[in-house]
């Protein structure tokens, strides 16, 4: 299953057609989405860290 649709399944992000253009697809985080990001904004560091030692 794509990602876009697995993160819409598990309501991290709304999406919906470009009233403009069809063919395109608009997505944005919903709140849950938001508040997953600010919680794994600290991985790449943490993961930096962690190679470096």
């Amino acid at each position: 299953m794509p990602l876009l649709k697995r993160l819409e399944k598990q309501s991290y992000v709304e999406r919906w057609c470009d009233p403009d253009d069809g063919r395109c697809t608009l997505a944005a985080l919903t709140a849950d989405g938001a508040s997953l990001r600010t919680r794994a904004e600290c991985i790449p560091e943490a993961m930096a860290e962690a190679i470096r030692r």
